[in-house]
């Protein structure tokens, strides 16, 4: 623990010029300088929901719902109640008159409404509470409520949920971080955020401006450079003696494509290691899913097209520096522009190193267990993203039972897990796309037409530890409708000494589209293919532009709705084949039925059928899929036909245009 007199007074650390702002200080909130440290105090979650419960909540008395009650010193940083009918009183240190006593409409105002509010004096039009202020708590579509004011307490904290007896039901997560006995902590109390309105404030206004860094001190140093990248080429981007802290990366390639996204890879070693502790490529580090920016995220994201990738996560080092680049694409790029902000000085006694890795599991097996991290040593769990894809189409979204879940520290249940790690794994509170937060949205889940679901978590104030090691789990095995493509991005923190089990990023498992077995590709599959009406063509892709497996791909523009493709494919032996197919995404796809010797897809839903769409990216064809299964078909022996018919879609749905882009088809025999 830090000394209590620095903690008191909130003094600069002499020996890492970090501020060590004090337990439950709103500074915490925009000033991240803390944030590497893993001497603090132990994370824990009250919550309800465990996968399976139908969030019934459980009254010490009719409507009076108690959600934690536990002994100090500690915080609560995150509390999330997914309603906002009732009030909330949290009682501190054994007090009779709670500290907070507050309508939930109240704690949690909307922040879609906020957010999309394009008019100049949006506190003025969209009031809230203070000190509750958008975007550190917030309203959000599916009620992903969450509050990330801290509210700390010395002896206890008592949290009761007061609600209609008759509507007993609802989920609720608090994550609490508990600290060792006599560690000095000044207790919750509105009177006091009043008096410290200006530092609640410029948390809010930081956590509103994302793109931008957060918090600056003159002492900041910044380096620029802009430089031409050639195919499979490498280049060292900052390289430095001694301690210091990178607090800002960003990041410009033009023109974007692609490959940008997926290929272009950033290296980060710190104090002399022959490891990198930092292995992804750029664009997956920051938060880009499925080929689609995230704008609206806080600590890392991405701008429109041709705009700035940035990391805002601090970075230590106390032996050194060195960052790289490497495109391991075949296509050069022309303008590559970085920019990277350094805090001079010693790193906070007890803190990490930023560690930022990329995995991949194509085939998960057969217990459906998907590892985002396996760790040794103390650490903590600051953000991951997760793509999925391969999922089975024309399905009910409420089958799907998956959860994440951190173990720490041998555990066998994890403490950890569901609500506090992601938004709900279609549970009844879906969001919808591009229904983004600060730190967490599924920016994509399409199971129906596209097999697809992208999801992110980003971790601060409320960011989970551990002392020993760690595991961290999306476990589908009780999920019937799995995906089979599973990929992700994990940020930590890991003591010195700490080790993982992540595998190096190579080229060919970045690639979406890898040769496998049973697989027809675009080249062979153009010669057999029948249209009736449009233009029909095969892309060249030897530059790694797409991201395809065979180098090419099939472009069919057809003349209008209900216009189709034909494919004659064959087969050696009779039976029943799994139908997957790799289509390209983008802002110019649409809808399409498909069907097997005039049988369409098996399923629930009547013409089921799935969808190439995109959101707007600026280039016309954004990026290749994974496997997308289309379903179970009865193949005769010989010659097969698969049709691909264009839809003309449904109320709601805007197509921009209509283009199918095919790289592969797959049939997979049927025990």
């Amino acid at each position: 623990m830090r000394h209590p007199s620095l903690v008191a007074m909130g003094l600069l650390c002499l020996c890492a010029g970090l501020l060590a702002a004090p337990i439950g200080d709103v500074q915490r909130l925009y000033d991240w300088s803390d944030l590497p440290v893993l001497d603090g105090g132990r994370l824990q979650e009250a919550s309800n929901w465990r996968g399976a419960n139908a969030g019934k909540l459980v009254d010490a008395a009719p409507g009076q719902c108690v959600l934690l009650e536990t002994d100090g010193p500690g915080c609560i940083e995150r509390l999330s109640i997914n309603s906002i009918q009732g009030r909330l009183k949290v009682f501190c240190d054994g007090a009779a008159a709670p500290q907070l006593d507050i309508p939930l409409e109240q704690l949690y105002p909307d922040w879609q409404r906020w957010n999309t509010a394009k008019n100049a004096n949006l506190d003025a039009n969209y009031p809230q509470t203070f000190p509750f202020l958008i975007p550190f708590t917030l309203r959000a579509p599916g009620m992903k409520n969450a509050c990330y004011l801290p509210i700390a307490y010395a002896k206890s904290v008592k949290v009761v949920w007061e609600h209609d007896p008759g509507r007993p039901w609802g989920y609720f997560t608090v994550l609490y971080r508990r600290y060792p006995a006599n560690t000095p902590v000044t207790t919750f109390s509105l009177d006091a955020l009043k008096r410290q309105e200006t530092a609640v404030r410029a948390a809010a206004n930081a956590w509103r401006k994302m793109g931008e860094m957060p918090h600056r001190l003159p002492t900041d140093q910044v380096k620029t450079g802009t430089l031409t990248l050639g195919a499979k080429a490498a280049t060292e981007i900052y390289t430095a003696p001694g301690a210091g802290t990178v607090i800002g990366l960003r990041l410009r390639a033009k023109p974007w494509h692609v490959a940008i996204d997926r290929l272009l890879v950033l290296r980060a070693y710190w104090d002399g290691e022959a490891r990198p502790s930092v292995e992804t490529p750029i664009g997956l580090l920051c938060g880009s899913i499925g080929g689609a920016r995230q704008s609206l995220v806080l600590p890392v994201g991405g701008g429109d097209k041709d705009g700035w990738y940035w990391c805002y996560l601090p970075m230590p080092y106390a032996n050194g520096a060195r960052l790289t680049l490497e495109n391991l694409s075949g296509h050069q790029i022309p303008e590559l522009e970085y920019e990277l902000t350094v805090r001079p000085g010693q790193p906070a006694n007890g803190a990490g190193r930023f560690c930022a890795r990329w995995k991949r599991d194509r085939q998960v097996g057969e217990e459906k267990v998907y590892t985002l991290l396996q760790a040794t040593g103390a650490g903590k769990l600051v953000g991951y993203n997760l793509d999925i894809r391969g999922c089975p189409l024309a399905e009910k979204y409420s089958a799907r039972k998956s959860r994440m879940l951190l173990y720490r520290d041998g555990e066998a249940e994890a403490s950890i897990a569901d609500t506090a790690l992601m938004q709900y794994y279609y549970g009844g509170w879906y969001g919808g796309p591009n229904w983004d937060t600060p730190l967490s949205a599924i920016p994509i889940m399409d199971f129906a037409t596209r097999g697809t679901y992208g999801d992110y978590r980003y971790f601060l104030t409320d960011a989970p530890d551990w002392t020993t090691g760690a595991r961290l789990v999306f476990d589908a095995s009780k999920d019937e409708l799995a995906g089979m493509d599973y990929s992700s991005v994990v940020y930590w923190y890991r003591a010195p000494a700490g080790r993982d089990t992540l595998p190096p990023v190579t080229h060919d498992a970045l690639l979406l589209a890898p040769r496998e077995p049973n697989v027809y590709e675009a080249e062979a599959l153009v010669k057999t293919a029948t249209i009736t009406g449009g233009d029909l063509l095969v892309v060249d892709d030897r530059d790694e532009r797409y991201l395809v497996s065979g180098n090419a791909f099939i472009s069919f523009a057809p003349l209008g709705y209900r216009e189709s493709i034909t494919f004659r494919v064959p087969v050696e032996t009779a039976g029943n084949y799994l139908l997957r197919i790799r289509p390209i995404f983008g802002p110019s796809g649409g809808l399409w039925d498909v069907s097997v010797n005039g049988s369409a897809i098996p399923g629930p839903k009547d013409n089921a059928h799935f969808n190439t769409q995109t959101y707007e990216t600026g280039f016309q064809l954004a990026y290749t899929g994974g496997w997308m299964k289309m379903g179970t078909f009865p193949f005769t022996a010989g010659e097969n036909t698969i049709t691909f018919v264009s839809h003309p879609g449904y109320a709601g749905l805007i197509q921009r245009g209509i283009l199918l882009g095919l790289d592969a088809m797959q049939l997979e025999p049927v025990k």
